[in-house]
């Protein structure tokens, strides 16, 4: 199981980690060549495009648990009907976000604020990126096909490497293109492009992993199968639902009251914090597929091993690198995107710490997923994601808190959610102690990581040192991060943990030499 975890999760960190970094540079980028109200009208497409998961991601995740269930349990018939029957489904959903792109595409200088310039170029955006969401809703079925089959390595691949391509082919584009090439319409082609790639490879990979002699057709409809695949998906599309509530919908609302250079600094707050989710939270959603099965079988021992073992290697990891991001802040800022971002740089923290909770506790929600469990989690993260969507416009908009009021309103609802009632239900429909996973995946991590990390920034306080990029800074924090990770292998890792950890450092390595 070990190797299948490295493999899985492994892959997802070395290839988002790569897709993060050309993010990273893409956005300073982006601002420089297209200016800020533009990039804040991409960032506002994708967002807006991102509601329509909510018709598709609730059908993938119902997919690709009952197919894992089954393909577990060697009930091929029931896993080949799983995926026909959601097939059908996937179809209709793409069918109406298809519709209601085209719509969405003709009005949106009518629904949004946009510079004049930049109209008729936002329109043809919005449409371009729809359409790419659109032909990948079919493809999800293939998507569940590896899910089940355990190969996250390969989903992270194929998903990895479309948002590479995507980054690189912006550069060398927008580098190298005349001036009056460099549009909106040019970033929607590119993203259509690169999604329809990415999609390829997904279907290219479920050919290799498909039961042999079996495939994919109409003739494996059942009615039962879609009230199955369709009742698991009504509580998961209010999870997916409420996630949007929480950015997505941020997006529009501080586009309406106060206009797209609002939207690019809203996204640079988020671009730091998002990146750490993308890097540490996503992959351990490839352990979804692992869990289930260990629900399946009946395992439950090997399931609060890796429970364990991964939330408190997950804490160990990242929050030195959380502290760092909350108190130096204004520095990162400074230092990346340059002068103009100032606000930016005040609302970051904001984000920064419902980190401290979502990283160790991510895996809650594999818990939860593994058992069937989704009702009232659903149900909880929809009254806490209209709560935060209440509290932003209080805060943001009746106060004029602006972007400090949105972040408030984030920060309350996500530690409201995630910090208390997740774990405490996943643990208890998994039969795992909820005292355990609270003070070995969280409280004594940041017990030892705080207590070394703010007496070193106290030090650095002393040395006022005014850029994020000073060899010296650099250095120290270097130092103070190692330190933390030092204590935590000697005073928080138990023997297998430590085992654990130094056979998937040693693996990874191997790996990369071979790479090299």
């Amino acid at each position: 199981m070990r190797k299948m975890i490295i493999a899985n999760v492994g892959s997802n960190y070395l290839l988002s980690f790569f897709g993060m970094a050309l993010g990273f540079l893409l956005v300073p980028f982006l601002i420089h060549k297209l200016g800020a109200d533009a990039y804040g009208l991409t960032v506002l497409a994708e967002s807006t495009v991102a509601f329509f998961e909510i018709l598709t991601i609730s059908v993938r995740m119902a997919l690709s648990r009952h197919a894992t269930v089954a393909l577990s349990r060697n009930e091929i018939d029931d896993f080949i009907e799983y995926l026909s029957t959601g097939r059908v489904v996937l179809y209709f959903s793409a069918a109406i976000v298809f519709v209601a792109g085209l719509f969405l595409s003709v009005n949106f200088t009518s629904l949004f604020r946009v510079p004049p310039e930049f109209a008729m170029d936002s329109r043809v955006l919005f449409f371009l990126v729809s359409l790419g969401f659109t032909i990948s809703i079919p493809n999800i079925i293939f998507w569940s096909v590896l899910y089940a089959r355990q190969r996250f390595d390969l989903i992270n691949i194929s998903s990895s490497v479309g948002l590479v391509m995507r980054a690189v082919c912006v550069f060398v584009f927008y580098s190298f293109a005349p001036k009056e090439y460099q549009t909106l319409t040019a970033y929607g082609l590119i993203y259509l492009a690169m999604t329809f790639t990415q999609n390829f490879m997904i279907y290219f990979w479920h050919k290799k992993l498909m039961p042999e002699g079996r495939r994919i057709g109409r003739a494996f409809f059942r009615r039962h199968r879609m009230r199955e695949i369709l009742s698991f998906s009504f509580n998961t599309s209010l999870i997916r639902a409420s996630a949007l509530l929480y950015q997505e919908t941020a997006h529009i609302i501080i586009n309406v009251f106060w206009g797209a250079s609002y939207n690019a600094l809203y996204s640079v707050a988020l671009k730091l914090p998002n990146m750490m989710r993308r890097i540490f939270i996503e992959p351990s959603w490839s352990l979804t597929s692992t869990f289930t099965d260990l629900f399946a079988r009946g395992d439950k021992p090997r399931m609060e091993r890796l429970l364990y073992t991964y939330s408190k290697m997950m804490s160990v990891a990242t929050f030195p690198l959380c502290i760092i991001l909350v108190l130096f802040s204004r520095n990162i800022i400074s230092a990346w995107v340059g002068p103009g971002f100032e606000m930016a740089s005040g609302v970051m923290p904001y984000f920064c710490i419902p980190l401290f909770t979502s990283i160790p506790f991510a895996l809650s929600g594999c818990l939860v997923n593994a058992a069937g469990k989704v009702k009232w989690p659903s149900i909880i993260s929809f009254v806490s994601a209209v709560l935060n969507l209440v509290l932003c416009l209080v805060l943001g908009v009746h106060f004029g808190w602006k972007l400090y009021g949105v972040a408030w309103a984030a920060l309350l609802c996500s530690l409201l959610n995630i910090a208390t009632f997740h774990p405490v239900y996943a643990c208890r429909v998994s039969g795992v102690s909820i005292g355990r996973y609270w003070i070995e995946s969280f409280v004594k991590p940041i017990l030892l990581t705080g207590f070394l990390m703010m007496g070193g920034y106290w030090l650095l306080k002393l040395g006022n040192f005014q850029h994020f990029m000073d060899p010296l800074l650099l250095a120290t924090l270097s130092a103070l991060c190692m330190a933390c990770y030092g204590l935590s292998y000697v005073f928080l890792l138990d023997a297998y943990e430590k085992e654990f950890a130094t056979a998937t450092v040693r693996d990874a390595f191997k790996k990369i030499r071979r790479l090299f």
